[in-house]
């Protein structure tokens, strides 16, 4: 009996060590350990906020479509209320689950996300986004016309 107990521990311990790697945050080509945002890459990466692209990459000098931000705001703050999967087009129950929560208000993405979806989001959407969510989870924030001073202010 003994002698099974320890051939299961450490068959479960092998089993265990095997599949750490699997669960681990994969490594990008080009950012390396000494990038200035790595740990804040692994972080989201071990979150399930992004994942990089297909080829290994990370792409941190990219910009940043409204479409994947409105996936990396859904997965961050939405986790489970949306549909992951074969969703077409995929960005779609990102978008809806954004839109339901009126993230998407007050943007030119909200106005026009399907004409804008794969063009770089502006810093303005972008923060309005934010603002948005941070609305919806009900924490105090500045005025709308705080926002309104900032799209003047900021260009892009």
């Amino acid at each position: 009996m003994k002698k099974r107990i320890l051939t299961l521990a450490l068959a479960l311990a092998l089993s265990l060590g095997l599949a750490a790697p699997a669960f681990a945050a994969p490594t990008f080509s080009d950012v390396p350990s000494t990038f200035w945002a790595y740990n804040e890459v692994k972080e989201a990466v071990s979150k399930g906020i992004t994942s990089g692209y297909s080829d290994g990459t990370f792409k941190p000098g990219s910009s940043v479509t409204n479409a994947h931000f409105a996936a990396f705001l859904a997965r961050a703050f939405y986790s489970g209320e949306y549909t992951d999967g074969s969703a077409s087009p995929w960005y779609k129950p990102y978008t809806d689950t954004l839109s339901s929560h009126g993230v998407l208000d007050g943007t030119t993405a909200g106005s026009s996300f399907e004409a804008s979806v794969n063009q770089p989001i502006n810093r303005y959407d972008m923060a309005r986004m934010m603002y948005n969510v941070l609305m919806d989870k009900g924490v105090k924030l500045p005025s709308d016309s705080a926002l309104t001073t900032a799209k003047n202010t900021i260009k892009d």
